[in-house]
């Protein structure tokens, strides 16, 4: 959470105290809520609407875990299925992360599916996310975008950046009106977004 772009009302839920006490104790942002509680039986009261995101970065399946125990509160098989159970039933928006797994793709069978390469430099892992809800042709957030590291948004702005800080008025007045008269429609979205 503390990654993304802020939003106006933000939900930060984990079963565990421990964890809930170093996020009280660290803010993510001011307009973080933070609550102790499962994450399943929460949601299952929770009025989402279509407006609403849901992220979900729960305790991996265990027949994707490479050790039997990593946090505090695991979840089990029907653990699983029940927070499956409640989230394909949610209104809005909704991601899931995990490693690829029968259940997961079987109950989220009609959702798309993202496969990404994480891990540390020891071990890579391929990463699942599964959204119930089509590409963006917009993205919310684009400090992170791009294939890599190297391949990073940031840099590329960083660089632009520097090159256009060097030209003089008249040639950047010329490269807004020529954005302007490109890409209305993204030039009046990035205006009005601020």
């Amino acid at each position: 959470m503390r990654a993304k772009k802020p939003s106006p009302i933000q939900i930060g839920i984990d079963v565990d105290p421990e964890v809930v006490a170093r996020w009280i104790a660290d803010p993510i942002a001011p307009s973080c809520q933070i609550i102790c509680a499962d994450a399943s039986e929460f949601l299952e009261v929770y009025p989402a609407d279509r407006h609403d995101m849901v992220y979900l970065d729960q305790p991996y399946h265990p027949e994707v875990r490479s050790r039997a125990r990593t946090y505090q509160h695991e979840y089990n098989e029907r653990e699983h299925r029940q927070l499956l159970k409640v989230v394909t039933s949610l209104g809005g928006r909704i991601m899931i992360s995990g490693y690829q797994s029968g259940l997961y793709d079987e109950v989220l069978s009609a959702w798309r599916r993202v496969d990404l390469a994480a891990g540390t430099r020891r071990v890579r892992r391929v990463e699942s996310l599964w959204m119930n809800f089509p590409p963006s042709a917009r993205l919310h957030d684009t400090r992170c975008l791009g294939a890599d590291f190297r391949d990073r948004t940031k840099r590329r702005r960083l660089s632009l950046a520097r090159r256009v800080g060097a030209l003089g008025h008249n040639e950047r007045d010329a490269i807004l009106r020529w954005l302007a008269d490109a890409y209305p429609e993204e030039v009046a979205h990035a205006l009005g977004s601020r």
